[in-house]
């Protein structure tokens, strides 16, 4: 009994191998981490209302407050299925971004919170499938979840909101069989800058 579950677990594992290599299509898990650009004013995490007048000043009730740190870390999971035979695959991709800021200056601290939750249907187009080595770009579309909050003087304010978001990567590399690694470069509302993760083909 024991022989055949070892023969059944080796084709299983090498029928997969094959299977990928061959670019007969594959099922594909995958989680990382990634970086949100504070450089892009424009596609902060951190929704500056009406108060704010730059990244590095924010004025409130008559007091500037200067910008002392502004962290914005990106988690990323994604499942989807690359299509046999042809250079495109379809995934379901999770991103959780999380932002704080501690503004200094006058009476109080003002303390902003906030964590944003992308769903966003992707399309990879695949330039290179080659025995575990892939190279593609990316486009992807969906919604966010945006929980917001700021205490000041000691008042709190909390939103939450629905919004578009979007994700676009001209370029990824992945490489490896079954376990395999990859690095993406892209812009959106989800990250800015790079990406990597590791995923598993099956």
């Amino acid at each position: 009994m024991r022989k055949f579950l070892v023969f059944i677990v080796f084709a299983t594992f090498t029928a997969s191998s094959l299977c990928c290599a061959q670019n007969t299509g594959c099922w594909r898990l995958e989680g990382g981490l990634g970086f949100y650009s504070v450089f892009d004013r424009g596609n902060s995490n951190v929704r500056h209302s009406e108060i704010v007048e730059s990244y590095d000043v924010k004025s409130y009730d008559g007091i500037v407050y200067e910008n002392e740190s502004v962290i914005l870390p990106t988690l990323f999971v994604a499942g989807g299925y690359v299509f046999p035979e042809a250079p495109v695959g379809l995934f379901l991709d999770l991103y959780a971004n999380y932002a704080w800021n501690n503004l200094k200056g006058g009476p109080a601290v003002l303390h902003e919170k906030e964590l944003i939750l992308h769903l966003l249907p992707e399309l990879r187009l695949y330039y290179v499938r080659r025995h575990g080595f892939d190279l593609y770009a990316s486009l992807a579309a969906g919604a966010r979840m945006r929980n917001y909050s700021e205490v000041y003087q000691g008042d709190r304010i909390d939103s939450t909101g629905f919004d578009f978001s979007w994700q676009v990567s001209p370029l990824g590399a992945s490489y490896g069989e079954h376990w395999y690694f990859t690095w993406e470069m892209g812009w959106g509302r989800a990250f800015s800058a790079v990406k990597v993760n590791c995923g598993f083909r099956f």
